[in-house]
Order: C-alpha cells, then structure tokens, then sequence
C-alpha cells in the first residue's frame, strides 16, 4: 500500500503472484508529493508480522488539466482586486513548475467592461500559483475566466459585484425646450469618474440646483432621500426664458 494522505486501502498480493520471489503490483494514488510504499506479511515467523517500507517515492502532478481561481465577492471600479490562480491537474494538484511547463494564461470578464491586465505569462506563477492585482472600470456584476494561451485549459472565478467609486458628478438629463413657470422633469444621476451611476448613493446635507439664467429654479435643492437605486426625478419649474443650463451641485 501507499502511506500518504488519502490513499487507498492496501492491495492483498496472493503468493501466486509471486515469480522466484518477485511480483510486480498496480497501485493508484492521486496526490502530488512524496510517499513511501509499505509491504506486510500478516504471518511471519514466530507469528510476528513481516513489514517493509521503501524510499521516498516522489509523485508528480499530471498533465495540464484547468485553473483554479479565487477572487474577493466585491469590488470598486477603478480600485484593484487581488485575483490568486493555481495551475492544476485532473486531480487536482498544484503543477508547481507551469512557470517552465505552462504558455501563460488569457482573462476576460463576462461583463462589458473589460479586465486589466488580460495576460498572465507563465513566468509569473510561483510553485504553480499567480497572484495578479486586477482593475475594471464598469460597475457590474462578472465573472472571470482564465484560459491557457494556445492550450484548452481552463477555469472561472465567483461571481464579483464591482460597486460605483465615489461620487464625482451628476448627470443633469432635461427636455431641450420646456416653458417658463410650467413644471418639468429634471433627472439627476450620481455617477463616479468612469460615469457609472451609484446605486447606493448617500451624502450628507443638501445637494443645490440652480440655472445659469437670470432666474430662479424651484427647488433649489434636493437630498439623498430624493434618489432611488442612484436616480433622482423631480418636477421643477423656472422663472426665466432663455437658453440655459440646470446645474446641480453637491
């Protein structure tokens, strides 16, 4: 039998296997590292048990057969996340030398936005495993997947919900024309540097809107309470004709 972690149970070899003293025997075992391989005989003479233990075997991994990645659940667009991938065998076993077996590895995201870097060389897995510090700039929900460079090998992280940054300007939406005194809708989004709208959206104080014209714009004001899901859409009326912006500030 093998003695190591998970083997299998011993293989009972009857003496008729046995060629002037020799037999040749089949043993599985699925885990890289090394082993020793132990023969008993339960009966000995004296009826003591007969053992013998061999040297050190040392197992290798196999072949190629996916990646194993382990991303964080959330992330914030534009911030790095760590991303730690090992090369495995069918069993899986971590290949330690792909950074001289392997040809590197290809990212790409699911979402829309894309992953940075999007190549992982071999050289850059140590003992079989890479850790690679990656950046998206689209706030949305991925999952990644990495595939060995001119190979089929392959693997996927969880899903990472990669969250809006901080505030760093709204997005004023509002009809081309509207009149005077009469009420119109004015659509306000919160939107970090890489224009995504933060959804969970929460300041502190009142937000001001005001026009570039002569005039008044009511309200003048609105708060986080005004927003939903990072939207807010409110009536608001001016006293003023004339061409115009409607400005809104935190």
């Amino acid at each position: 039998r093998v003695v190591g972690p998970d083997a299998s149970p011993a293989v009972e070899v009857p003496s008729s296997e046995f060629v002037q003293g020799r037999a040749t025997v089949t043993l599985n075992y699925f885990r890289a590292g090394a082993v020793r391989i132990s023969a008993e005989l339960a009966s000995g003479r004296g009826g003591k048990n007969i053992r013998s233990t061999s040297n050190p075997v040392e197992i290798l991994p196999g072949a190629l057969h996916d990646f194993n990645l382990t991303a964080p659940v959330q992330a914030r667009a534009g911030t790095p996340f760590r991303l730690t991938m090992s090369a495995r065998d069918a069993f899986g076993n971590v290949i330690t030398d792909y950074s001289r077996v392997g040809g590197g590895v290809n990212i790409h995201s699911s979402g829309i936005g894309e992953v940075q870097p999007t190549q992982i060389s071999a050289s850059g897995f140590i003992n079989g495993i890479a850790q690679v510090d990656l950046r998206t700039y689209a706030a949305e929900r991925i999952v990644l997947t990495a595939g060995e460079r001119f190979g089929s090998a392959s693997g996927k992280s969880g899903q990472i919900r990669i969250d809006a940054g901080p505030l760093s300007h709204f997005l004023v939406s509002v009809a081309p024309k509207v009149f005077a005194g009469e009420p119109f809708p004015v659509r306000v989004e919160a939107q970090d540097i890489h224009y995504n709208i933060i959804r969970d959206f929460s300041v502190p104080g009142r937000i001001r809107i005001r026009t570039s014209g002569p005039g008044k714009i009511t309200p003048g004001d609105l708060s986080s309470a005004d927003f939903s899901d990072g939207v807010a859409v409110i009536p608001a009326t001016v006293t003023s004709s004339g061409m115009q912006e409607i400005l809104v500030e935190p």
